[in-house]
């Protein structure tokens, strides 16, 4: 298998590394002021759909090729591509089954509060939530944070790009709860996010294209979001 990463070029690093910035610190208040101008109101399931599909429309416009580029690979090496995936699978569930253990030890009523706010969600609508979750949202969150952030990082230092792909992975779930939650709760909750953040860049980086990644987040919200019905 040709397992050379497949990177966004330099133009579309450039451009993404801007909508990156922007994607975190103004787009999801911008998106709600917005939204509150209209007529009607809408709920905060309804809002963060409209946030998912304006950010999946946003990165596959700016790393189109990247995308089809990693769709190729993807399309010449499939066996490979889905064994990795499930490779990466395996090691993704035994790390959170370690992890939950170790926090559970420490916390035993723990509950992630992202996972507590995405269920009240999903409940309130169903079928916008999952198709949101599980198609969506791994397309534009594999291509921010292992293709750019990841991809970019490891030209330079492989170390490098793990340490911080997964720091930023597992702190940007956890942000919004801050001065929310106690900060020993977040704590918690930024580690269970760590196992994913390692081996979906392994995924990734095994693979070379960032389609393997996408297949194994797809499949661990499909499972979160149908465990949440």
């Amino acid at each position: 298998m040709n397992n050379t990463m497949i990177t966004p070029s330099w133009k579309e690093q450039r451009i993404g590394w801007v909508y990156f910035a922007l994607q975190l610190l103004v787009l999801p208040t911008a998106v709600i002021f917005l939204l509150n101008l209209l007529p009607f109101p809408l709920t905060e399931a309804q809002q963060n759909v409209v946030f998912f599909v304006l950010n999946f429309f946003c990165v596959t416009l700016i790393f189109f090729r990247y995308l089809k580029a990693s769709l190729k690979r993807l399309a010449e090496n499939l066996s490979a591509c889905l064994g990795t995936a499930a490779a990466g699978f395996g090691l993704y569930y035994l790390g959170q089954v370690l992890v939950g253990l170790a926090i559970t030890w420490f916390y035993p009523n723990f509950r992630n509060v992202n996972d507590m706010t995405i269920q009240v969600m999903v409940q309130e609508n169903f079928l916008p939530m999952a198709i949101s979750t599980i198609f969506l949202v791994p397309v534009a969150e594999e291509t921010l944070y292992r293709g750019l952030l990841f991809g970019s990082l490891s030209e330079k230092s492989l170390p490098f790009a793990y340490l911080v792909s997964t720091l930023v992975f597992c702190a940007i779930h956890v942000a919004g709860y801050v001065g929310v939650y106690p900060l020993g709760l977040l704590a918690l909750c930024f580690c269970q996010y760590l196992p994913a953040g390692i081996f979906l860049a392994w995924a990734y980086h095994r693979s070379g294209t960032i389609c393997t990644s996408m297949l194994i987040h797809m499949v661990v919200n499909a499972i979160g979001i149908l465990a949440m019905r």
